[in-house]
């Protein structure tokens, strides 16, 4: 079944057929995912005007996957559009990773070293020695190179202080590494075998597993995550401009003001569209910022 436009019922049968559906009756609304999409975007961009730096090429990459993991949800492929999300916040952090190294570099032999140390990643060759892996792990029993994964990354990025206007700072702050943690754990049960997290498993799921059927409960729980996963990307994004490039302060808060439109919205609208209380967070901390 690769036909788009079929239709079982109005909300079942084709992808396409079913997003258009959903979106004519209302069922929900895509500026939920887009308007923090479009912040992401805008707060990337700021970040890339710097173009020698790592995270150039990573931050736009992840852009795109979220977009994909937004079609996938408002097309109704629930269980989808969560799997993709854990791969964008490992791809974030490695980006975090080599671009802190770059910016905490003393001198020139330094910031050599870091810029190959990526070149070696890109081409799919870059490795942690046991010795720096057990310096972050040391309860580890490892003996040999390790391949850079989210773990390594998120550990380094707490712990690792740079200096920044006087001012020693951790890339990541514990209670946001924790929160990471705990979304990363919530995703991690969409990628392993398990019934609970299975559509098809579910009662009320379509008749034919070609084919999707909006749910509500399945959609609100999936934004939910969604709208969470983006405010962690958001506040991530934000505190990089802050601590690293604070001459772009000005246009760093006038793109977070866009996501005040999501608060006028639920109040034209009369209906609710944000789901997430780290997006809440956010923008409530966004607003004492911009006042």
């Amino acid at each position: 079944m690769i036909d788009f436009y079929y239709q079982i019922d109005k909300l079942e049968g084709g992808e396409l057929k079913v997003l258009n559906e959903t979106i004519r009756e209302k069922l929900h609304v895509p500026c939920e995912i887009g308007v923090s999409l479009k912040v992401i975007c805008h707060l990337t961009a700021i970040i890339g005007e710097n173009l020698y730096l790592p995270s150039y090429f990573i931050f736009n990459q992840c852009i795109r996957d979220l977009k994909a993991s937004a079609y996938l949800l408002l097309s109704a492929h629930y269980r989808n559009a969560i799997q993709i999300l854990r791969p964008v916040i490992e791809n974030y952090l490695v980006a975090l990773y080599f671009d802190a190294k770059c910016l905490s570099a003393q001198n020139e032999k330094e910031i050599d070293i870091a810029y190959e140390e990526f070149e070696k990643f890109w081409e799919g060759n870059y490795e942690i020695s046991a010795e720096e892996w057990k310096k972050l792990f040391p309860e580890s029993k490892c003996k040999g190179k390790r391949k850079l994964d989210y773990n390594f990354c998120l550990r380094w990025l707490s712990t690792k202080e740079l200096m920044i206007d006087g001012i020693k700072r951790k890339v990541i702050g514990g209670g946001l590494k924790n929160r990471i943690e705990n979304k990363l754990g919530q995703l991690n049960k969409y990628l392993h075998p398990s019934f609970r997290h299975m559509e098809i498993y579910k009662g009320d799921c379509t008749s034919c597993p070609a084919t999707v059927k909006y749910d509500e409960k399945e959609y609100r729980k999936t934004v939910m995550l969604f709208q969470d996963i983006v405010a962690l990307i958001i506040r991530v994004l934000r505190d990089y401009i802050i601590y690293f490039l604070p001459d772009k302060k000005d246009k760093l808060y006038e793109e977070l003001k866009e996501l005040f439109s999501l608060k006028d919205l639920e109040k034209d609208l009369n209906r609710k569209l944000i789901f997430s209380k780290e997006l809440e967070r956010i923008i409530g901390e966004t607003k004492k910022m911009c006042k």
